[in-house]
């Protein structure tokens, strides 16, 4: 009888990225098992819940679990049934800017006695180049394994959409692997692979990408102090700018906000910047993205508290109340990893604010990272508005862009600050919250 699952694979590290191309896999026709080693997630992923909070992954893992085509485990002895090997885990940035390696390292020593001839090894986790080289000289001398690195691309609350759009880049340690791995992706996903010349490109490839992001959102925050200098709106300067066609696309800066966060942005940059120190060099873009994304978070508290001091008739900080609403670092997602709202709250907290905060996305156990003096958690939108002498949007989740502005002399004290950290209201929206008495800031606006 012939085998109904055309791969059986298995997902290493059933996190962010692995939990939800465990999902993707399994419904694609792929026999999954996703291997963790924290229970709580694989109870999780048994009982057909998705351990993150993604939109449309819970209705993905409940499908793919009910029809057993994904079973969770901490077993890495599964790994001896499997066509395909695919690592997912975390490489956090250690102190000398470098990637910690000693999750990948784990997950080689655990594999080791269950590698098998012509297995297709997979390496997802952000590394510097060279890395995946480095790991297959290892694990082939237990086994004549395939050995590519393709780059994770996903972004959080948006993930399975890019999953099954966004080209998979795949950089394999000799002709044999590419072969291989873009032969899987294929006949899987079924989205356009990207080949590159060998693994370390590749591995090259997901540090530019993020890179490039973190400068470019340096640029923005930039540009939106200067423009908080000028005295004008940032927004329709960007959107004039982004209108200039350069090489085969336009211009893209992209919008300030309270800062960058998230568990890849804030780290990659460090991991190209030591690398190339490796080489005698450096990466001096890469380290000046880091420290103006970094700072943006306080200079978006600061301007807050200059803008109270300066518009409210209150003599003591400990009697004006923030609402804050929305702590993720991403809109729509409950991913509070190097969130940049906690510098924030952190930094008007020692300033002697009361804060109210609520974030419908974010787990119980994250408010932990808030715990702050005199910050306290509410359950609502309306609890955050009411009496709230500043209201204060951290994220542009969908909920918040919903709120009625005609609502807020409902909740507000008159003349409250409404305060826009990733909204971007428009025009007519900053009109409305003017004519409704309040007063209104934004990131360079």
């Amino acid at each position: 009888m012939k085998n109904k699952f055309i791969y059986k694979v298995a997902v290493i590290g059933a996190g962010y990225i692995g939990s939800v191309l465990s999902g993707i896999l399994a419904c694609k026709g792929c026999k999954v098992y996703a291997i963790d080693i924290n229970q709580k997630i694989v109870d999780s992923l048994n009982k057909g819940e998705s351990p993150i909070n993604e939109k449309g992954l819970n209705e993905l893992i409940n499908e793919a679990v009910s029809d057993g085509s994904l079973v969770a485990s901490n077993e890495f002895s599964l790994v001896k049934e499997c066509d395909v090997v695919l690592i997912t885990v975390g490489t956090p940035l250690m102190e000398d800017g470098k990637a910690n390696e000693d999750a990948i390292n784990q997950v080689i020593s655990n594999l080791e006695p269950y590698l098998k001839d012509h297995q297709l090894i997979i390496l997802k986790s952000t590394v510097p180049p060279f890395t995946t080289d480095k790991l297959a000289t290892h694990i082939r001398k237990f086994a004549d394994v395939y050995v590519a690195f393709c780059p994770e691309r996903l972004a959080e609350g948006n993930a399975i959409k890019e999953c099954l759009n966004i080209p998979i880049v795949v950089g394999g340690i000799n002709e044999e692997s590419s072969y291989h791995a873009e032969k899987f992706w294929r006949e899987t996903i079924g989205v356009d692979v990207i080949q590159m010349n060998n693994a370390r490109s590749a591995e090259l490839v997901k540090l530019a990408d993020n890179a490039w992001i973190d400068l470019n959102i340096a640029i923005a925050f930039e540009l939106a102090k200067l423009a908080d200098k000028l005295g004008i709106d940032i927004l329709p300067v960007i959107q004039a700018a982004n209108s200039l066609p350069k090489g085969a696309s336009n211009v893209n800066i992209l919008l300030p906000s309270v800062g960058v966060g998230g568990y890849c942005l804030t780290k990659d940059p460090w991991f190209l910047n030591a690398f190339a120190e490796s080489f005698g060099s450096n990466f001096k873009t890469a380290i000046t993205s880091r420290e103006v994304n970094e700072e943006s978070p306080i200079y978006a508290a600061n301007k807050l508290d200059k803008v109270i001091k300066k518009e409210l008739n209150i003599s003591n900080s400990c009697d004006i109340e923030i609402g804050i609403l929305g702590l993720s670092f991403k809109n729509n997602t409950g991913d509070c990893r190097f969130t940049p709202t906690i510098k924030f709250i952190e930094n008007l907290s020692s300033k002697n604010y009361k804060l109210k905060i609520y974030d419908p996305y974010i787990k119980k156990e994250d408010y932990q990272l808030f715990n702050f003096k005199n910050v306290k958690v509410v359950n609502s939108v309306e609890e955050v508005m009411s009496n709230s002498a500043v209201l204060a949007f951290l994220t542009g989740h969908k909920q918040f862009q919903k709120i009625k502005l005609s609502n807020l002399k409902k909740y507000l004290i008159k003349g409250a600050i409404v305060f826009d950290g990733r909204i971007y209201f428009s025009n007519e929206d900053i009109k409305m919250i003017k004519d409704s008495g309040f007063i209104y800031q934004g990131i360079g606006r």
